[in-house]
């Protein structure tokens, strides 16, 4: 990934992490079940991954999606870890099953 696309997208999935913080739980599980659904159908990323890599037209939207996307697989237990970056939005259930695991080998 290129050096400045990473720390772009850390900070936009930050950014709607806390868009999704701000709504009550069952609003966020619709959204993130609406987005990751849309993510299924959509073509955008694989389509248009170069663009996101190299600059183009689709960048921006590109770009929007996959700050959307992994920002609700953040929700998900674990969080999500792609591109080299850890992404969750409850950090220290990561660090609970992190320490389980440690204790439990």
């Amino acid at each position: 990934m290129s050096d400045s696309l990473s720390p772009a997208l850390a900070a936009a999935v930050h950014l709607e992490i806390e868009n999704l913080r701000r709504v009550d739980d069952d609003l966020r599980a619709t959204q993130i079940a609406a987005v990751l659904d849309a993510s299924r159908r959509s073509m955008n990323i694989p389509t248009h991954g170069d663009d996101l890599l190299f600059g183009g037209r689709h960048c921006v939207p590109t770009f929007a999606e996959m700050a959307r996307v992994l920002a609700c697989l953040a929700w998900q237990p674990g969080g999500v870890t792609v591109f080299g970056m850890h992404l969750c939005a409850r950090h220290e259930l990561c660090l609970a099953a992190e320490s389980g695991r440690r204790t439990a080998s």
